[in-house]
């Protein structure tokens, strides 16, 4: 189940909002092309100071946490229904972003290679209760967006004033082929436990 819950916690994030992702890349991408130049990387430290919500020098998992109850089951099922390109009612392999193809594997429960909207309600996890935790503890924002967790060098879970202040370097690792910019791909956060933080604990079902 907790895979399943990271899941469709990191689809929400992805792709609610398919052109302006995250917190950290809607602040450093001001010119909204998916893509952060050379310049908006220079001014990340002062760019993502504006997440430290309460002026204490640090950004932390609670300050990343939209304000609010999180979406419904019905809200991440339309979510992840976006990807049906050809408009049939459910998912197939070709639909699927590669690092989704997993869902499809756990999800399609008659094995005909679809995922359809029962299928995926079957998947979504419980909404939380008034009163319950709704988000990930313990910095688990920062493992899941590749941008903080990269500048989250101790992975407590909390961006330190000196982390902050290390930005540009601390994202320099991000930056795959050298060109001095950080594309799509290489800020995009990862699905399956691939991404920042993999290792730091097993899951379990």
């Amino acid at each position: 189940m907790l895979r399943i819950t990271i899941l469709f916690a990191l689809a929400t994030l992805a792709f609610a909002q398919p052109r302006r992702g995250g917190p950290a890349l809607q602040l450093l991408d001001t010119d909204n092309d998916g893509v952060i130049s050379a310049a908006e990387w220079k001014n990340a430290p002062t760019a993502l100071a504006k997440l430290d919500a309460n002026g204490d020098g640090q950004i932390t998992a609670d300050e990343l946490r939209p304000p609010g109850r999180p979406p419904a089951e019905d809200d991440m099922v339309k979510t992840l229904m976006a990807f049906d390109k050809n408009n049939d009612g459910k998912l197939s392999k070709a639909e699927l972003p590669e690092r989704m193809h997993g869902m499809l594997t756990r999800g399609d429960k008659d094995g005909d290679g679809f995922l359809t909207t029962a299928e995926l309600q079957a998947m979504t996890p419980p909404r939380p209760q008034e009163g319950e935790d709704h988000g990930p503890r313990g910095g688990g924002m920062m493992r899941m967006d590749p941008i903080l967790a990269a500048i989250d060098s101790d992975k407590d879970g909390t961006i330190s004033a000196a982390e902050l202040k290390n930005a540009v370097a601390a994202l320099k690792p991000l930056d795959k082929d050298n060109d001095g910019q950080l594309s799509g791909e290489e800020i995009r956060p990862a699905f399956g436990g691939r991404g920042p933080g993999r290792g730091e604990r097993k899951e379990h079902d």
